[in-house]
């Protein structure tokens, strides 16, 4: 049987896992939200169906991740629409 290649042992990485509640212009929405080295991010927002994907370069770099939620909440979040 030939394994896939996600499946190597070392494949274990990504468990920067958080849940929260973002404050909408629709209502208060539960989100997962994946953060990554370089400000890199993935949010899920389940009842919105909706998911939003960053991804950057900034690796090692102090705040990136911080810039990248600023961007998610000034120009991400208020041009989704409130029902999916």
């Amino acid at each position: 049987m030939r394994c896939s290649r996600f499946a190597a042992p070392r494949a274990n990485y990504g468990y920067f896992a958080f849940e929260g509640i973002y404050k909408t212009a629709c209502c208060p929405q539960p989100f997962w939200y994946f953060a990554g080295n370089g400000g890199s991010q993935i949010l899920l927002l389940g009842k919105m169906h909706a998911a939003v994907i960053f991804t950057r370069q900034n690796y090692n770099v102090r705040g990136s991740s911080n810039q990248t939620t600023e961007l998610l909440e000034k120009y991400a979040l208020p041009s989704l629409p409130c029902s999916p």
